[in-house]
């Protein structure tokens, strides 16, 4: 079950976020793929989601990107990454863009927040 009344300052932090000019897949030897992107995205999104929001914690485990999606020069697809926040599960959907054949960037553009029981305030 979402927990509403706490998602305000979640989608404030996703406003103030945007990883812009896009990261390289490099040292992936070959043409990258779907693997790669995770891969780099399971490196640099938890620092720069706990930036905007320290209580969120992600494992090395938290990224999942759609199985076989192409990453061409101007694909774009969305990603997660899952992390823990006091006991509730925060879902964050990422929109990634192919910039260039070896580089991409990505934005958060929603997250979820379930479980937890209840809160006050």
């Amino acid at each position: 079950m979402p927990v509403h009344h706490h998602l305000r300052p979640f989608h404030a932090a996703i406003g103030a976020l945007a990883v812009a000019g896009g990261l390289l897949l490099t040292g992936c030897g070959g043409d990258p793929d779907i693997g790669d992107v995770q891969d780099k995205l399971s490196e640099e999104a938890p620092e720069e989601l706990q930036g905007a929001l320290p209580g969120v914690e992600f494992d090395g485990d938290s990224v999942a990107c759609p199985d076989g999606q192409s990453v061409a020069e101007g694909e774009e697809f969305d990603c997660t990454i899952t992390g823990v926040e006091e006991g509730r599960e925060v879902t964050y959907t990422l929109s990634v863009t192919m910039t260039g054949e070896d580089s991409f960037s990505y934005r958060p553009t929603n997250v979820e927040v379930t479980g937890g029981g209840t809160t006050t305030g």
